[in-house]
């Protein structure tokens, strides 16, 4: 509850904290008046071993001709277990907006969550044929590899995984500066930053710009490049150089001569 967090977040309580993002450093010096010193971003890591355009790719076709998508259409992927906030009704009706528009775009809609509603909404959207409610599954490749764009206009995402995972399959993202993963997106490079994540009108127009396959092509290598910079190693590594800066500080003597937490023994990194 917040009473919880709010001691934890006071000095005596901690030394660095880590946010992964800038966003939920932002958040964390307003809300929790945590000067910027005490504050390390560290971004998320992604398995680029598992996570890959290859991988993605190896049951493409035959998973499309299971849900009735041809080659050809291209395929917005939305994966998310809280559909609400997470966007999902401002994507439906910013495909709503643009259904006269050509290529027509698919939408998967992968993770749990009560469908009977947004399928109404589709219904009444005239987007009952596009919209493929997949659920929750344990082969979430499948469907990065089905995809020619990851689509997440999140109301709050301190970070948001599957953006990052999209990514390296080698997709272009849209997402809302809601999301801290909206930091790693060059507008018109790799995807777009939704400014509004409740503007289904902004996001039908940054849509429309993804209307050309050859240019997502593009878009989704540069993705799958910038991705390469965030793996679980840069993240270990970083960890453990805040762990170093946390130990070295405590093992500093105050003016008394006493360490600061590590009174009985020296304490190294």
């Amino acid at each position: 509850n917040v009473y919880l967090e709010q001691r934890l977040y006071k000095e005596k309580n901690n030394r660095i904290i880590v946010a992964n993002s800038l966003l939920c450093k932002r958040h964390v010096e307003k809300y929790y008046r945590v000067p910027e010193s005490r504050i390390r971003v560290i971004y998320h890591g992604v398995d680029h071993v598992l996570f890959n355009p290859h991988n993605a790719a190896a049951a493409r076709s035959e998973t499309r001709r299971a849900f009735g998508i041809e080659e050809h259409s291209p395929v917005i992927l939305f994966v998310s277990n809280n559909w609400k906030r997470k966007g999902l009704s401002t994507l439906l009706h910013a495909l709503g907006l643009n259904r006269s528009e050509r290529p027509l775009f698919h939408l998967a809609v992968v993770g749990r969550g009560n469908p009977k509603t947004y399928a109404g909404l589709a219904e009444k959207l005239g987007l009952s044929k596009q919209v493929h409610f997949i659920g929750h599954t344990d082969d979430i490749l499948r469907y990065f590899g089905i995809a020619d764009l990851v689509v997440l206009p999140t109301l709050y995402d301190s970070f948001g995984n599957v953006c990052l995972e999209g990514m390296a399959c080698g997709l272009p993202v849209i997402t809302s500066s809601s999301s801290g993963a909206s930091e790693l997106i060059r507008n018109g490079e790799n995807g777009y930053v939704l400014n509004n994540p409740t503007d289904h009108k902004e996001l039908a127009d940054l849509l429309r710009l993804c209307s050309d396959p050859g240019r997502l092509k593009i878009m989704g290598r540069i993705a799958r490049e910038i991705s390469l910079q965030y793996t679980p190693a840069r993240n270990a590594l970083e960890t453990v150089e805040v762990c170093r800066q946390v130990v070295a500080e405590a093992s500093k003597p105050n003016k008394h001569g006493a360490r600061k937490y590590f009174k009985n023994r020296d304490t190294h990194a």
